[in-house]
């Protein structure tokens, strides 16, 4: 796969995000939204973890919103002010994580 590049997305390529990333909102055709529920805060804290190591690895830094029982996270590049191929590379692999499940960073590993 290609790397996600900073390009500002067209608005026929934001159109088209509706079909690839459907369980995102694309608010204002500047930003996606996204709200995942959990059954605690320690579980919305753990997948925040886990967003946070995915965001490290693009050096793409989202903004969160985490609560008991839920985490939003919000993407958009400040550099071309709106949607870049980088959002819609960290929402793939933000929603592919979601569907595979992720490790509980506070259980004890003794």
């Amino acid at each position: 796969m290609p790397a996600a590049t900073t390009r500002q997305l067209t608005p026929e390529e934001i159109s088209d995000l509706a079909a690839r990333l459907p369980d995102w909102q694309i608010v204002d055709n500047h930003h996606l939204r996204r709200r995942w529920a959990f059954d605690d805060f320690r579980q919305a804290l753990g997948f925040a973890l886990v967003v946070g190591r995915l965001a490290e690895a693009l050096d793409h830094h989202p903004d969160l919103s985490l609560g008991w029982g839920y985490l939003s996270v919000t993407l958009f590049t400040h550099e071309v002010g709106g949607l870049s191929e980088l959002d819609v590379a960290l929402a793939l692999r933000l929603d592919l994580q979601a569907t595979t499940g992720h490790p509980d960073p506070f259980r004890s590993e003794s």
